[in-house]
């Protein structure tokens, strides 16, 4: 394994983490360098042989995820990550998988919960948006963004909650990605759209320009997304409470492996603790995009 001994040219702060890089992500602005968290270093070469399909592997020690004809990317010591780009690889596109599953193993192997969602500031609280493929997240957080909403994170929400009486989400960063006809509809002013490199992704990246830094904050309330004829919204009790955000937690979408051990224990501990201090609701989502505009007073209205 060849790699570069020299300091990683790039800073960046995301999700609590000070990040030097031997990669440029357009997806954030760079920061003052700090003491890293997470070193990122280019390798010369793939680290192991290609897959044909995208696959993951975790090992005590180390993570390893293969994207094929994209990136090679292996975490050891939970600070250090190793990627190797595909031969002729779009680098533009590399921070979907760095800041996707990969960002996501990392922090979960650090302790923190990690759930597959969007994070919207409404009215200066914390919002969290969850649901399955094709309920509506991204498009609704596009038009929450619109209507002038800050956007905390999307497709990562990370959750610390190491003071079992205060947890707080960690703020992401500032880009989204929507279908390209919901972009079209609902694209902010201060947005800009990024680069794919030439890559086939289907949807539109999006970097919004914030007004504000964003900071760690607590989680007001949970929605799960429901498509339906018109917004509603229902508070769940604590055991549909406690499915839900199992059924949306990031890390059980790569199966039983990263709960080893010990950790699927704490995993339980850690979403049956947000179910008892965070209300989690079922929000009903507007099926046409006319009429989505209805869920804003839901969400400024809900305890």
């Amino acid at each position: 394994m060849s790699t570069d001994a020299k300091t990683p040219p790039f800073a960046y702060e995301c999700f609590g983490q000070h990040i030097h890089s031997d990669f440029q992500f357009q997806e954030m602005d760079e920061t003052q360098a700090a003491d890293p968290d997470l070193l990122i270093i280019r390798n010369k070469a793939l680290l192991r042989p290609p897959e044909k399909t995208q696959m993951a592997q975790f090992l005590p020690d180390r993570q390893f995820f293969d994207f094929p004809d994209v990136a090679q990317a292996e975490i050891t010591d939970k600070t250090r990550l190793a990627i190797a780009l595909y031969p002729g690889a779009a680098e533009a596109m590399l921070g979907l998988p760095v800041f996707g599953p990969v960002m996501a193993t990392m922090l979960h192997y650090r302790g923190y919960l990690v759930l597959h969602g969007s994070g919207l500031v409404i009215d200066g609280k914390l919002n969290v948006f969850v649901g399955h493929r094709g309920a509506g997240k991204s498009t609704t957080a596009a038009c929450l963004v619109k209507r002038g909403h800050q956007l905390f994170t999307d497709d990562l929400v990370v959750i610390d909650l190491s003071d079992p009486s205060n947890p707080l989400a960690l703020p992401g960063y500032s880009a989204m990605k929507i279908a390209p006809d919901i972009a079209g509809r609902f694209q902010p002013e201060e947005a800009e759209l990024l680069s794919n490199g030439g890559y086939p992704y289907p949807k539109e990246r999006l970097r919004i320009r914030q007004k504000q830094p964003l900071q760690c904050m607590p989680i007001k309330a949970i929605y799960e997304l429901e498509r339906a004829d018109g917004a509603g919204l229902e508070a769940l009790d604590f055991n549909p409470a406690m499915n839900t955000l199992m059924q949306h937690s990031y890390m059980l979408k790569f199966g039983n492996a990263p709960m080893a051990a010990g950790r699927g224990a704490a995993h339980f501990t850690q979403v049956t603790r947000l179910a008892s201090l965070v209300g989690v609701h079922r929000l009903k989502t507007p099926s046409s995009l006319a009429a989505l505009h209805q869920i804003e007073p839901l969400l400024t209205g809900a305890a």
